[in-house]
């Protein structure tokens, strides 16, 4: 109902900052090809804060940029997209995988102001064992996610992931492990594939 919806879009839940083991990942080979095309994207000066402050004029706009790109791109495996795998880019003709989504987000918050370096892809592994990637936010309140697979902008601990490596917000292009096992083979789409 439209009352349910509201009262979550305008109740910030309670997160808190996702933890690092503070050694650097391996940079997942799509991201390298993308930020080669797309310097403007991945060039950016490490100024700013690594943090946002959310209050709810920057919660509505994180909501509506994932409620946006969710509602507006439709899921295409790079193999069936672009006849190779692992093409990670900012769709222009509405179609893409989990990757691509995230990018797409993440462009579109950068625009409203919010700084590249609180804004962080992240490689994760699902429930069902599949890699994929998010963009998630720092906050002062905790970390968010932004899913392709989610309506909802949840706190990190309520996404059923197992956290591997994200953007690290100091090092241009640079990762960070966030788990102490190793991540999916960062090929083939994250593996077997972004979830549909």
């Amino acid at each position: 109902s439209l009352w349910s919806w509201t009262a979550i879009r305008d109740t910030i839940p309670d997160s808190d900052p996702m933890p690092s083991i503070g050694i650097g990942a391996p940079i997942p080979s799509g991201y390298i090809a993308f930020c080669l095309s797309h310097k403007s994207q991945c060039d950016v000066p490490l100024i700013g804060d690594k943090i946002i402050h959310l209050d709810g004029k920057a919660w509505h706009e994180i909501q509506q940029v994932n409620a946006d790109v969710n509602e507006s791109m439709r899921t295409r495996e790079d193999k069936d997209h672009y006849g190779r795998a692992e093409v990670w880019t900012i769709p222009t003709d509405g179609l893409g995988d989990c990757e691509d989504f995230a990018l797409t987000k993440q462009k579109m918050l950068m625009a409203l102001g919010i700084t590249l370096r609180a804004l962080r892809l992240a490689v994760v592994e699902t429930r069902q064992g599949i890699g994929h990637v998010v963009l998630t936010v720092a906050t002062d309140r905790g970390d968010y996610v932004l899913d392709n697979l989610s309506p909802w902008v949840l706190p990190w601990r309520q996404k059923d992931f197992t956290w591997f490596e994200r953007q690290d917000p100091d090092h241009p292009w640079g990762w960070v492990q966030l788990n102490a096992k190793p991540g999916p083979a960062l090929t083939s789409s994250i593996g077997a594939g972004c979830p549909a």
